[in-house]
């Protein structure tokens, strides 16, 4: 019952476990328990109050904290400079900070993603994002079940005009191209374009939703992630 209520999907009754990085502590998996099983609080070990080894304790720390805290600040920052550049959001998220401050993870939008390119919280992203790589999906032009069910505005409600002019990423042709033309004819944006027996994409009008990804078939368009989105 608890599964089947928790409208984040973090629960595995087989394991017995729930996923803290995604529960939203909605209490609706302990109201629905009929046996009153499911319990929320804090876990904390009894320790004896020790004031001269919490001293000592905190001056050794202090010692460790200073001599190493501009290396593990400034190891972090690279790191999540890095994630970041890697990072695409669902179209009304604007950019990372904004979206990263009003998320909650709560993961609806994961659920009600037609094409599953909606992924939970990892290690990649602290919040939720957007995968292409896995079963080369892509975001429907007509959607916008995500804006629809988001309950803090992480992910921004527009009409679906706006959501179809927000750029989310942007689509690159590689050297693997063979100038089919199977792009430009799916290609919801009229982005691409066949010049001079060339396939070209106009950075000007593509939203990045990867669909010309997904038909092509030498994989020779990349989609990239942006710092913002933008209305084009």
């Amino acid at each position: 019952m608890c599964e089947k209520n928790c409208p984040t999907g973090s629960i595995d009754c087989k394991k017995g476990l729930v996923e803290q990085e995604t529960c939203v502590k909605c209490l609706k998996c302990a109201s629905s328990c009929p046996k009153g099983a499911i319990e929320f609080g804090f876990i904390k070990k009894e320790e004896e109050f020790n004031p001269k080894r919490r001293e000592f304790l905190t001056l050794a720390g202090s010692l460790v904290l200073f001599s190493s805290a501009f290396i593990i600040a400034r190891n972090y920052t690279q790191k999540t400079i890095k994630k970041l550049k890697n990072i695409i959001l669902p179209a009304g998220a604007q950019d990372y900070q904004r979206f990263k401050d009003k998320c909650l993870n709560c993961n609806l939008c994961v659920n009600v993603c037609p094409n599953k390119i909606i992924k939970k919280a990892d290690k990649t992203c602290g919040t939720i994002h957007i995968d292409y790589k896995e079963g080369k999906g892509f975001c429907k032009f007509d959607c916008r079940k995500c804006q629809e069910v988001c309950p803090s505005g992480a992910i921004k409600k527009t009409t679906l005009e706006e959501k179809q002019n927000t750029r989310i990423a942007l689509g690159v042709v590689n050297d693997d191209c063979i100038n089919c033309g199977i792009c430009v004819d799916n290609c919801p944006k009229n982005a691409i374009s066949k010049v001079n027996d060339k396939i070209t994409i106009n950075p000007s009008l593509c939203i990045g939703c990867n669909k010309c990804s997904v038909v092509c078939p030498r994989n020779a368009i990349q989609v990239f992630s942006i710092n913002e989105q933008k209305t084009i």
